[in-house]
């Protein structure tokens, strides 16, 4: 039945008017109702999202990548991975090693730092973020840390599981494709027994399930699919 107003039933019908009169009125009111409801239309759409890591530079990587004018350049080395990691609508890469740059020292295992260059070849073949909370995240301590983390924000690279502070660990990475919003979250299980600077938390996410779950409901808030790295 069509809606009726507040005191339509009130007056009686007139005695001229029979039941095929009255439901002859009635029918075009409940037809222009309905008339005028929207018939919501449905949107599918889909993203591809693809996984890679650990990237583990050794000194046997960095060594053959590095040119004569000491810079170095990785980018041969993904020649034949690249064509795979273009394919997703999203790639995440697991940034094992701190690329503190070559200023503080490069090192190879069991203490890891790796040239900031490492960035640069995963954004060139095809890396949209990267998660960097991992048992190798304090080898170097802070200096290395902060180096990588400026030369990620230099080069427009989102990074998630270490920061440069409490207000940037605060920040929830998002990215969207197809209309769907993605957020990335990144915790570690512990750092080679290597103790988190006192007061220092941000430089990185160890796990923690009641954490965890908090972080994943504020993620929910600003994003369609939440993304949980653990290493």
């Amino acid at each position: 039945l069509a809606p009726f107003v507040k005191g339509q039933f009130q007056e009686e019908p007139k005695v001229s008017e029979t039941k095929a009169e009255n439901k002859k009125k009635l029918k075009p009111e409940n037809a222009s109702s309905h008339a005028h409801t929207p018939v919501p239309k449905q949107k599918v759409t889909t993203a591809t999202i693809g996984a890679v890591g650990d990237i583990l530079i050794h000194d046997r990587v960095y060594i053959p990548a590095r040119k004569s004018n000491g810079s170095y350049d990785f980018n041969p080395m993904f020649r034949f991975v690249k064509p795979y990691l273009g394919k997703t609508d999203i790639t995440v890469a697991n940034q094992d090693t701190m690329s503190g740059g070559k200023g503080i020292g490069l090192s190879s295992y069991p203490s890891f730092n790796s040239p900031v260059e490492v960035g640069d070849a995963l954004k060139a073949n095809g890396v949209d973020l990267v998660t960097i909370a991992n048992n190798h995240t304090l080898d170097r301590g802070e200096k290395a840390i902060l180096n990588a983390l400026n030369h990620w924000n230099s080069i427009g690279m989102p990074y998630t599981g270490a920061y440069q502070s409490s207000e940037d660990q605060k920040i929830i990475r998002i990215l969207k494709r197809n209309d769907i919003t993605f957020s990335f979250l990144s915790y570690t299980y512990g750092t080679n027994g290597i103790p988190v600077p006192a007061g220092k938390p941000h430089l990185v996410n160890l796990i923690d399930t009641t954490r965890i779950q908090t972080e994943v409901k504020e993620a929910e808030k600003v994003s369609d699919v939440v993304v949980v790295s653990l290493h």
